[in-house]
């Protein structure tokens, strides 16, 4: 049974270490590291490359600096690939936007949710999808994240659907609209009807951790 836990803390960099700050300069080399460790399904590799690339900022960015649009646009292009799709740890490489989330544009956090819809229920490793909803419910947090979970419901894929509930959950929780709250629990209750026991299980779950307090 998949056991919906965080993930753990990053290791924060040493900051007297030197840092990929100056994005534009180290674009193609940071791409091309990537490219070779989805080609060699290295996700030790991949991981090491995220938090060596990363700045830590999550929701905050009081420098102002932008996420690299060659960087980003390469990582959309990351995410379709059938290798990347396929790769166990996938994960590390989409952790990367909640790393530095604060540094998104507004038009690129438009391109992701739609490369989320696109990809989400296609991933073999489950972690990749719970990073996705992640960002929905934590990131996102508003109607637009609601209206792809629920859009999100419709997979025919356990697995990806089975994750679904916590995103509503953590919805209930985090957003500011109470209109919305209240409309996340009630799609979040209708998922205990799920077809999937598995989904039905996760569902009820979630009910009762939000109930329950």
């Amino acid at each position: 049974m998949i056991l919906l836990t965080q993930l753990p803390s990053p290791v924060r960099p040493d900051p007297s270490l030197p840092k990929f700050i100056t994005m534009d300069e180290n674009a193609k080399d940071i791409t091309g590291e990537i490219r070779e460790s989805v080609a060699n399904g290295d996700s030790d590799r991949l991981k090491a490359i995220v938090e060596d690339f990363a700045t830590y900022c999550f929701k905050e960015n009081p420098d102002g600096h932008s996420f690299n649009d060659e960087v980003f646009k390469f990582i959309l292009e990351t995410m379709v690939q059938p290798r990347f799709l396929d790769m166990k740890g996938a994960y590390h490489l989409l952790m990367l936007f909640e790393y530095d989330w604060a540094m998104l544009t507004p038009p690129q956090k438009e391109e992701l949710i739609s490369a989320i819809e696109r990809t989400y229920d296609k991933f073999a490793d489950w972690m990749s999808c719970f990073v996705l909803v992640e960002l929905l419910d934590q990131y996102y947090c508003d109607e637009n994240a609601f209206q792809l979970l629920c859009r999100l419901k419709n997979s025919t894929q356990e697995i990806p659907r089975s994750l679904l509930p916590v995103g509503f959950e953590k919805l209930v929780q985090n957003a500011s609209d109470l209109v919305l709250k209240n409309r996340s629990l009630l799609e979040l209750k209708q998922m205990m009807n799920d077809p999937s026991e598995r989904v039905q299980k996760e569902a009820s779950e979630s009910v009762i951790r939000l109930t329950s307090k």
